[in-house]
């Protein structure tokens, strides 16, 4: 049994006399504060600029975004007393729409904690060091100044910006960080760095950008599994941060490769294979410049008649027809 003590925090309005009268500001000058980093919204006719506040908010910074500059009073309500942004982001107000007469609403005065992501919990980890800390601190600065600003937009158009994989790669973040030094890599074998990309990319509210696809999956069948003549091939690819994917689900049987359809069959002359099938649901698939796809090749032997092929976008016959909006990762 527990003992809960409830602290109810009562609003209260205060009118502002003649020389505190709030600046006016018109919806189309609301309309250009909509990104992460300069993000404003209307609540009854109360301007508030929250772009200090995304990080902070229980349900992540998404959610918001979608009303960035834009008038979201029903949905606010729907969900929120109107007092909460007074209480919680006090500094948050900046104004009212013109000619709405509107006055600012202001919080009870309460004593709000912000938590360091890092710092909440008790029980302190002690498997980084200082490297790998100083690794954590440039990715973050990373994703604050080229992903967190642009990540409502990837997010809407389901893709991010292909110069933004080739920048992470540059950095050690994307692909590079797994390359072995000899391919021009920076060759971090220590699985702790890939945990740090997970961790800071999730940590900033930006977890449809799947990074770690490419970084704990797919990177390793180019590296582990491909032949040297294979690598001095597609190697430099990555180096430079190509966008890669695996392509094993398909439309009729899901991730159920006992039941694949997809199936590849060499040519008579032995000079290569033809792919025959459809996939679906391949994360990354609309972006990636080179697809691991899982084909059958010999249904006779069951799971040892799967093979892997690399197929590189532009070649005869490798279309992407539809992409479709799901939960989940959309960038």
């Amino acid at each position: 049994h527990l003992n809960v003590d409830v602290c109810v925090c009562v609003p209260r309005i205060l009118l502002l006399g003649p020389a505190m009268q709030p600046k006016q500001f018109s919806r189309e000058e609301v309309a250009t504060h909509c990104v992460a980093d300069d993000c404003w919204i209307i609540i009854r006719d109360k301007i508030y600029d929250v772009s200090d506040f995304l990080s902070e908010h229980p349900a992540g910074r998404s959610v918001i975004l979608i009303h960035a500059g834009k008038d979201c009073t029903k949905e606010f309500l729907d969900v929120h007393s109107e007092a909460y942004l007074p209480a919680f982001a006090p500094s948050a107000f900046v104004g009212v729409l013109q000619g709405s007469g509107a006055q600012q609403l202001e919080g009870a005065k309460i004593n709000v904690k912000h938590f360091d992501s890092q710092q909440v919990l008790s029980l302190k980890r002690d498997i980084f060091s200082h490297e790998h800390e100083a690794y954590r601190a440039r990715l973050r600065l990373f994703l604050k100044n080229h992903v967190v600003s642009q990540y409502s937009r990837f997010e809407a158009r389901g893709m991010v910006d292909s110069s933004v994989y080739a920048l992470m790669a540059e950095q050690g973040f994307y692909l590079t960080l797994g390359l072995p030094k000899a391919h021009g890599g920076f060759g971090l074998d220590d699985w702790r760095y890939n945990a740090i990309v997970c961790e800071e990319v999730e940590d900033l509210d930006c977890g449809g950008f799947f990074v770690n696809l490419g970084n704990d999956m797919v990177l390793s069948y180019f590296t582990e599994s491909c032949t040297g003549e294979q690598r001095s091939h597609w190697l430099p690819w990555l180096r430079r941060g190509a966008v890669i994917a695996v392509a094993m689900s398909e439309p009729e049987v899901g991730s159920d490769l006992s039941r694949l359809s997809c199936r590849a069959d060499a040519l008579a002359d032995g000079s290569g294979w033809v792919l025959n099938g459809r996939k679906m649901w391949i994360s990354s698939g609309a972006l990636a410049e080179l697809v691991v796809v899982a084909c059958v090749t010999d249904a006779t032997k069951g799971a040892k008649g799967i093979s892997l092929f690399v197929v590189e976008r532009g070649m005869d016959g490798f279309e992407c027809t539809k992409r479709f909006g799901k939960l989940g990762k959309h960038a």
